[in-house]
């Protein structure tokens, strides 16, 4: 559920939307991994779920853009864009109350081809169990 909002949530953006490929007829945004073949300019996100402390969840938002080129401009606003659209966004799911996201952390991720460009952008993210909400009152 999580990881849709996410998916909603970058495909929403028709700026974004803009400075991506497409593959078969949809934005080049991916979860876990790309296809074989999907064409320079696509973005691909995971989220990283740690231990539940207490009733807080913690996970990690990690938000791959991947390009290929001497020009890194359009890459740079589409990094740009990815960091405003989540940054202290909150989400809510049927499990999760207040997904709250933090500051991006932005690395510019090395490639052996100098051509290769790769930007990793990562998210912090808290929230509470609605069941543990619920049993309090």
């Amino acid at each position: 559920m999580y990881g849709e909002l996410v998916y909603s949530t970058l495909t929403g953006s028709a700026e974004l939307v803009s400075l991506l490929s497409e593959y078969s007829g949809e934005p080049s945004i991916f979860e876990r991994s790309a296809p074989e073949g999907v064409p320079f300019r696509y973005v691909v996100y995971r989220i990283d779920r740690y231990g539940v402390d207490g009733a807080i969840s913690r996970f990690n938002l990690v938000i791959d853009l991947f390009d290929y080129g001497l020009n890194a401009t359009g890459a740079q606003r589409a990094v740009t864009i990815i960091e405003n659209l989540f940054k202290y966004k909150t989400f809510h799911t049927e499990q999760l109350s207040n997904i709250r996201h933090f500051e991006a952390d932005i690395i510019p991720v090395p490639e052996p081809d100098h051509r290769a460009i790769h930007y990793s952008v990562r998210f912090e993210a808290r929230a509470t169990e609605k069941e543990w909400l619920e049993n309090l009152s």
